[in-house]
């Protein structure tokens, strides 16, 4: 708040009318500068003679007008209305407490609040003005940056404490400092559109593009995250789009260029975190092509995953013939453990997408699980075992089939160091043979005594 006139001095007085007049500059000061008599004693309420008196000229020079003028850049910051702390934390708690919480709501709010002040503030316009016509003013240049010091600090301490609201951390390399000049930047510069282009900035715009902003620095999982993991995906079909205009020719064999460089960008970057773009990439075959090759991801599994299911179905129904229940049980977790280890990304996919069944389109995890049951495999040899009193029967044999299975697969991807020999020697223990023993001679004498 402005001080009564009558406590303020002549010079205080004439300070701030230059202020004032600085702030609603129009072409007659561009035209014939800054007068004292027309801009600057009318605004203080005072006369020519008493600025005359205030700023008198020296005989060695100096003084006058252009002490006032030093002295004017100089304070050019000081009925700044900018506001407390307190009011901007009081507004983030009103609005966001409005908003049920909804960031996208409180943020649109605050933003549109804090654009309205900033408009009304006068150390907006006498910003722009400094900007434009002293910006090589060494005072004015101090007390500017002194205000936006101010400034920036109280956007980041309010932007501090949503972050912790709201469980969130800032993308590298962020921080809120930075932040906070950005958005202080951002509102002037909107400021300055807006007095010349008022229709091209919406009450609106402002409050959109801070949501667009945070949404992009924002790390919610607090994972260290850069904000160029943010446009990955636009990197990847840049870049992609890129090589692929400037290559010569497809690979020579391209369906299994693809499961390859699949099966390498699933190890590194996990199935669901794998973009098609990726793999296109990756493997040099444009996504249009990609796309007629294997429409879904899931056929890229299947077809990786179908040739070594194929070989090891033509093996065990061979077993099934030569040998007997258990040995033909036995070879097959082998042989199961085996191909998963040598396919270890693509078995992790076939995992998740089986596990993630009803989040899936309504036939692409049903398709790959009927193109790859490897339960069905083993159906026949338990039924064998069952009928001829190697195998316990009061287990349906789709249930000992899938059991088995499903330990091979859980300890091949538990453990990427696991020999094969060694899973299946386990299940084998484990599921065939059991873990409680028979009671033998011994144990009925140990009982008898």
């Amino acid at each position: 708040m402005a001080a009564p006139e009558q406590s303020r001095s002549a010079r205080q007085r004439f300070l701030a009318a230059g202020r004032d007049a600085l702030g609603s500059v129009g072409p007659d000061v561009l035209i014939n500068g800054l007068l004292v008599e027309r801009d600057v004693a009318p605004r203080a309420g005072l006369s020519k003679q008493t600025f005359s008196t205030t700023y008198p000229k020296r005989t060695q020079g100096g003084g006058g007008k252009a002490q006032f003028v030093d002295e004017l850049l100089t304070s050019i910051m000081h009925d700044s209305g900018w506001r407390r702390q307190a009011v901007v934390d009081e507004e983030i708690a009103r609005r966001t407490a409005a908003a049920d919480g909804d960031p996208r709501q409180s943020i649109r709010e605050i933003s549109k609040w804090d654009f309205a002040q900033a408009k009304s503030d006068p150390g907006t316009q006498l910003r722009i003005v400094i900007a434009a016509l002293g910006s090589n003013h060494l005072g004015a240049a101090k007390a500017i940056r002194a205000t936006y010091d101010e400034i920036t600090t109280s956007s980041a301490d309010a932007l501090v404490g949503e972050f912790t609201r709201w469980g969130a951390n800032l993308r590298q390399p962020f921080t809120f400092h930075k932040l906070g000049v950005l958005m202080t930047a951002l509102a002037e510069g909107l400021q300055l559109r807006s007095k010349l282009d008022p229709d091209a900035v919406s009450e609106d715009l402002f409050g959109d593009a801070v949501v667009a902003l945070i949404g992009a620095v924002a790390d919610v999982e607090q994972t260290h995250s850069h904000i160029d993991d943010v446009i990955a995906p636009l990197v990847d079909k840049a870049i992609g789009g890129f090589r692929f205009a400037h290559a010569d020719d497809l690979p020579d064999d391209p369906a299994q260029a693809v499961i390859d460089a699949a099966a390498i960008e699933f190890s590194k970057r996990g199935y669901f975190n794998t973009t098609r773009t990726q793999i296109a990439i990756a493997s040099g075959v444009p996504p249009s092509i990609l796309d007629k090759l294997f429409p879904t991801s899931v056929d890229i599994v299947a077809a990786a995953l179908r040739p070594p299911f194929e070989r090891l179905r033509q093996r065990t129904r061979t077993d099934s013939i030569l040998r007997s229940p258990d040995e033909t049980l036995r070879r097959y977790l082998e042989q199961l453990a085996i191909l998963l280890c040598d396919n270890r990304s693509m078995a992790e996919a076939m995992t998740l997408i089986l596990s993630m069944e009803r989040f899936q389109t309504p036939i692409s995890a049903t398709e790959l699980l009927a193109d790859l049951h490897f339960p069905s495999l083993i159906i026949d040899p338990v039924q064998f075992g069952q009928r001829d009193g190697i195998l316990v029967d009061d287990i349906a044999a789709t249930t000992i089939a899938s059991t088995l299975v499903n330990n091979v697969l859980f300890l091949c991807l538990r453990d990427p160091s696991a020999l094969p020999g060694a899973i299946a020697a386990t299940v084998e223990r484990l599921c065939l043979r059991g873990l409680i023993r028979t009671p033998g001679a011994n144990d009925v004498d140990a009982r008898n005594k």
